[in-house]
């Protein structure tokens, strides 16, 4: 009878100590994710800070360039010809035009009025050259 008490106590006393480990097994691991977390969350706050940073460069690149835009505006502001404007504003490029020449020879129009026949450009370049005065 005492041996079945004795082995009962140690069963006991072992499924304690097993049951302990098991759980201080399970508390580390808690403890290593939460470090994680928290270094995510440190990770998180620093490419926040990061891209706020990036935007604000971003602003003043675009700032330094719409000034610089302004700036250098002034000098282009007298074009050679419609023809110089249309290529070096990106709208058109030679072998348009040309086919517009053709176009506006064959029916006897100015190159801006085949152009805007041909939709080759909108309304709006329309009569933007049209107060430029480009020929």
């Amino acid at each position: 009878m005492i041996y079945i008490l004795i082995l009962i106590t140690l069963g006991a006393i072992g499924t304690i100590l097993i049951c302990k480990s098991i759980a201080t097994g399970f508390e580390s691991k808690a403890a290593l994710l939460k470090e994680k977390e928290q270094l995510i969350i440190m990770d998180q706050n620093e490419l926040r800070r990061r891209r706020k940073e990036l935007k604000k460069e971003l602003e003043e690149v675009k700032i330094a360039q719409k000034n610089q835009e302004k700036e250098v505006s002034p000098i282009q502001s007298a074009p050679k010809g419609l023809k110089d404007w249309l290529v070096d504003s990106g709208i058109l490029d030679f072998p348009q035009i040309k086919r517009a020449e053709k176009y506006a020879d064959e029916k006897n129009l100015e190159l801006i009025s085949a152009l805007l026949t041909l939709n080759m450009i909108t309304v709006d370049t329309y009569e933007s050259v049209k107060k430029m005065k480009l020929k």
